[in-house]
């Protein structure tokens, strides 16, 4: 189990849906209603916001790889 399922395991419900639909979301390319910003310093490196949560992922010319979960907090990147 990699660190991204574990922290799905733990979070609420309520969340752990949010966040399945935004992966969804990226992983289709529709992430355009999602809060999405490109990350300094790396070339084609983008987070979405999802609440107190973070998903950082890659954008490939013919497809999205969600990279990592992060739950935010002060020292969030």
């Amino acid at each position: 189990m990699n660190k991204n399922e574990k922290l799905l395991r733990r979070i609420s419900l309520e969340d752990r849906k949010r966040i399945k639909i935004a992966i969804s979301l990226i992983e289709r390319g529709r992430f355009m209603t999602l809060d999405v910003k490109k990350l300094s310093g790396a070339e084609n490196e983008y987070r979405a916001r999802i609440g107190k949560f973070r998903i950082k992922f890659l954008v490939h010319e013919n497809y999205y790889e969600v990279i990592e979960i992060i739950r935010r907090s002060d020292h969030t990147y």
